[in-house]
């Protein structure tokens, strides 16, 4: 019986050393060297005919790609020559903006998709939100549900191209009080669907500037409340 015992004792402890060794073990550190400061970059010098399909297959060799958007022209239909690639993690977007790129014999320029850091308590009060970084499968129906938790609301809209009805990756909330748009303000971000929004002030038609986004890179257009 003594000699049982020490044996199931011995059984145990290797159980729990080999428990020891499959576990999970820590991810390791990755400092960011190339400037990301999100998932998504910017990707430029595309061609025209390049698909969503081939821009994911070509970045997913730094990462998992969660989402591809290819803005296109509303009067040709064509693509506009970039686009915007989401990873699952900043190392990801990190490592690619490190990388030098060709799709197609094309070259392309890479740089990050950072919002412009905007002063939440600048400005005049108001009731409409700009949310960013939508994902390209992104629905009305999941926006109005995000940011109806908040309070009332006028409207929720996402903005899309009027051919092609493809989502440009960003929309508008409209609170039926200033308050309220101040208390999701603050919020800084929100989920919707898979994502984080980003949530900004609605720049109005005709205010200075290029729009909530920096429109020196191409990113999400100019002007106030979505119109290019």
């Amino acid at each position: 019986a003594l000699e049982n015992n020490g044996g199931e004792a011995s059984a145990g402890a290797d159980a729990a050393g080999a428990a020891s060794a499959g576990a999970a073990q820590p991810k390791p550190f990755y400092r960011l060297q190339h400037g990301a400061t999100c998932p998504k970059i910017f990707v430029g010098g595309l061609a025209w005919e390049t698909t969503p399909e081939l821009v994911k297959q070509h970045f997913s060799e730094w990462g998992a790609v969660v989402d591809v958007i290819l803005p296109r022209d509303r009067d040709t239909g064509k693509s506009r020559g970039f686009g915007f690639v989401t990873f699952d993690s900043i190392e990801a977007a990190d490592k690619a903006l490190g990388a030098t790129h060709e799709i197609e014999g094309r070259p392309l320029n890479l740089n990050p998709a950072t919002p412009e850091k905007a002063d939440h308590g600048a400005g005049e009060p108001t009731k409409r939100l700009y949310i960013g970084d939508l994902m390209s499968t992104t629905t009305d129906e999941e926006l109005k549900a995000a940011f109806g938790e908040f309070g009332p609301m006028e409207d929720a809209i996402i903005m899309r191209n009027p051919d092609t009805h493809e989502s440009r990756g960003f929309g508008f909330v409209t609170y039926e009080s200033v308050e309220t748009a101040e208390k999701v303000l603050a919020q800084g971000e929100v989920q919707v669907g898979t994502a984080m929004a980003k949530i900004t002030k609605a720049q109005p038609k005709g205010g200075k500037g290029k729009g909530v986004y920096d429109g020196g890179k191409g990113l999400y257009g100019k002007g106030g409340y979505g119109k290019e």
